[in-house]
């Protein structure tokens, strides 16, 4: 009896020390998830405010930059910064740093280390170019013609409808063609080729969306004017 309450207590003892041990080990994984979720959560402000100042306000740039370092490296960072000062005022420069991609490399409670992909986008008095919200009319010389061609198409078919002229193929017929290449180009430079580098930063504008949906209308207006018209019939012998 007394060998099976001492067996019993034995194995008591190393249950808990084995529950010990998977807890110990549990929290520990819990606290480097709990590190690594907020080391990747400040790592993007951090590099995006250390590897990006506008000419304009440098100093305020640079302060931004310096609360995110620590140690030696804050030390190297002013004295770069302070080395980049006259060149940047100089050349009135403008980067600005995104980050791309962002990587474990290891994680502990107190200590992680972190692997980060940085795009820099850079603008000074040397490089020609614009920034800020431009209109499809600035940017896209030749199409801006075509597309206020394809937005005139309406207003043609409806003068041919009040002066009742007659067609060789359904009235809203060729509206709706002219339309759909609307639609096409539209789609094209909206998606496929956005004006400007790099394309990923361009964004578009409630403009664009409208331009799409006038064309779409315009689509849906030409199709249903051309099925409610009955197609001219020729003379037998005649192509």
């Amino acid at each position: 009896m007394r060998k099976q309450t001492l067996a019993l207590i034995a194995a008591v003892v190393a249950l808990i020390a084995v529950a010990t041990v998977a807890l110990w080990f549990h929290r520990g994984a819990d606290q480097r998830d709990a590190a690594a979720r907020h080391a990747l959560a400040a790592s993007t402000a951090a590099a995006q405010a250390i590897f990006s100042y506008d000419y304009r306000s440098f100093d305020t740039s640079v302060a931004n930059g310096q609360s995110f370092v620590t140690g030696a490296f804050a030390t190297e960072y002013g004295q770069t910064t302070a080395a980049l000062k006259p060149t940047a005022v100089s050349e009135k420069a403008v980067v600005r740093a995104a980050v791309s991609s962002t990587g474990v490399v290891s994680a502990r409670a107190n200590r992680v280390e972190l692997l980060l992909f940085l795009n820099q986008y850079r603008r000074n008095a040397n490089i020609d170019g614009e920034t800020g919200a431009l209109s499809a009319w600035a940017v896209h010389p030749i199409l801006h013609w075509l597309l206020l061609a394809a937005a005139a198409a309406p207003l043609i078919l409806a003068w041919i409808i009040a002066r009742d002229h007659e067609l060789s193929w359904p009235r809203g017929e060729m509206t709706a063609v002219v339309a759909m290449i609307a639609v096409v180009l539209i789609l094209y430079v909206g998606f496929v080729d956005r004006p400007g580098q790099p394309s990923s930063q361009i964004s578009l504008q409630i403009g664009w969306l409208v331009s799409l949906l006038g064309a779409i209308l315009m689509v849906i207006g030409g199709a249903l004017r051309a099925s409610g018209t009955e197609r001219p019939r020729k003379p037998p012998g005649v192509l």
